[in-house]
């Protein structure tokens, strides 16, 4: 409808953005290209971050659906990637389970919050691509927290050599 608000709810608290990501798993659903219906509500101003009754986003929608392209766009809009639902599932945790290995890795490569129970889910349903991503980024993570700590200690061998100094 013309001069619609972008952001304007039905009564259970979706939106058009909300719409394109829960469908943008299914090609083409007749004859629409999701990733451009998305891409024209951000840039209408549509808000990404924007949850229903049950408090999922677009983020999560597309997710579920298996959409990495949605994904990146509501990524690249500041979309809370980290975001969790009434039952605390995030956009990664749905992927996982799902076994989106592209949206996982898609998600991970933008920084979401590895939960360990999002590798157990996607372990227990037998998606192994999701569980090696997610090892790989947890390792990652083990890695960088590592070179944090190693860091923080020659700060503080160096804030506290300068103030012996200063005395």
């Amino acid at each position: 409808k013309a001069n619609a608000p972008v952001d304007a709810k039905d009564n259970d608290f979706f939106t058009a953005l909300m719409y394109a990501a829960q469908w943008s798993g299914i090609p083409q659903k007749r004859g629409v290209d999701h990733e451009k219906v998305v891409a024209a509500l951000i840039e209408a101003g549509a808000d990404v971050k924007v949850a229903d009754k049950l408090k999922r986003t677009a983020a999560m929608l597309a997710a579920s659906a298996g959409s990495s392209e949605i994904i990146t766009l509501l990524v690249e809009a500041n979309a809370d990637i980290d975001a969790t639902d009434t039952s605390g599932f995030s956009a990664l945790w749905l992927a996982s389970v799902c076994g989106h290995a592209k949206v996982v890795e898609t998600l991970v490569e933008a920084g979401a919050n590895s939960p360990q129970s999002a590798r157990q889910c996607a372990f227990g349903e037998g998606h192994d691509d999701v569980v090696r991503i997610l090892d790989k980024a947890s390792d990652l993570l083990a890695e960088k927290d590592a070179q944090v700590r190693e860091l923080q200690e020659e700060l503080v061998v160096l804030t506290g050599a300068r103030s012996t100094l200063k005395t």
